[in-house]
């Protein structure tokens, strides 16, 4: 939808064609209903070119604060929308519950109890440190699955701003990857201070502890890219993502230690990066040693490859996004 200024404050020649007179373009003219004046050399412009050209219009539908965004160079006009649509996506979402904030917090600690008692008391796990074993696991796996679920829906969700401007696609799940990133992080300093109340003291090799999360955001970046580009040619992607991820989390190690597998069990799983990111998280916080770098290279590269060939590929669908969403 575009505004019009008001009418005291249009240029001379849009109050001339509104009033249906003859606009002077080059040495003749044209008359604001389409006619030509013989009178006069008739130039190539016309009075809808003269509205155009006069004024500056607004789309009511795009925040100011967007808008500006998107008058920047364009790696520098990406970033920033990023952060802007995530960052305004979390404060609205804290304002439509009443618990607000603090669902980043009670999310992961529900799912926590849910499988503590279904795996502690119902199946009997006999693991001393199940409980912190669990929610260290739960927690990543929770940044990684809510990421890739909702990026999957990131430009079906963003139809109406793709229709208005022209932004490279991967801005949308970006942004819904840092929306998550920053929920992690809150939950991740929960998970500190049980470790420490569970008698887990900090030392040197926590400070590996980011190398991992790294190897994890490029499996996130890689697998939540390719959800959000493949989602739109297939209505009913949703509904098998959900059930995928649903597996993959019994592939994970989440509730239970790869270290007990069979051996042949253990060389397929070492294919899922999400079971390779969570052992040797793992191996750090809870076992104080040092992660093993090598099973940190299929993940690596698994979801460099999911990243370099969904940017080919939204950038070859671009112009398409818009009319299928």
């Amino acid at each position: 939808m575009r505004l019009l200024p008001p009418a005291d404050q249009r240029p001379a020649a849009m109050r001339a064609c509104d009033q249906g007179a003859s606009v002077p373009v080059g040495t003749r003219s044209i008359q604001s209903d389409g006619t030509k004046d013989p009178g006069r050399a008739f130039g190539p412009a016309s009075c809808v070119s003269i509205r155009q050209a006069d004024y500056q219009t607004t789309d009511v539908n795009m925040p100011a604060a967007e808008a500006q965004m998107l008058k920047l160079p364009a790696i520098r006009q990406a970033v920033q929308v990023v952060w802007y649509r995530a960052f305004s996506e979390l404060r609205a979402e804290a304002t439509r519950t009443y618990a607000g904030y603090l669902w980043w917090i009670l999310q992961p600690l529900l799912m926590f109890c849910v499988y503590y008692v279904a795996f502690n008391y119902v199946l009997r796990n006999r693991r001393e440190d199940f409980a912190v074993y669990l929610f260290s696991g739960i927690i990543l796996w929770q940044w990684f699955s809510a990421s890739v679920q909702r990026s999957a829906r990131s430009l079906i969700s963003a139809r109406s701003l793709m229709l208005q401007v022209n932004l490279h696609k991967s801005v949308f799940p970006f942004s819904i990857i840092l929306i998550n990133s920053v929920k992690f992080l809150v939950t991740l300093g929960i998970l500190f201070v049980v470790l420490m109340i569970a008698g887990y003291t900090p030392s040197w090799v926590w400070l590996m502890l980011p190398l991992v999360l790294i190897v994890e955001l490029i499996v996130i970046a890689g697998f939540g890219c390719f959800t959000a580009m493949l989602s739109p040619f297939i209505p009913d992607f949703q509904h098998i993502l959900t059930t995928v991820l649903h597996l993959a989390f019994f592939l994970s190690g989440i509730v239970y230690d790869l270290a007990n597998l069979p051996e042949r069990v253990r060389r397929v799983l070492a294919f899922n990066p999400m079971a390779m990111v969570i052992e040797q998280a793992r191996a750090i916080l809870l076992h104080d040693t040092m992660p093993d770098a090598t099973k940190l290279i299929i993940p690596v590269i698994m979801g460099g490859m999911m990243l370099v060939i969904s940017f080919a590929l939204l950038h070859r669908f671009d112009k398409v996004y818009p009319k299928i969403c």
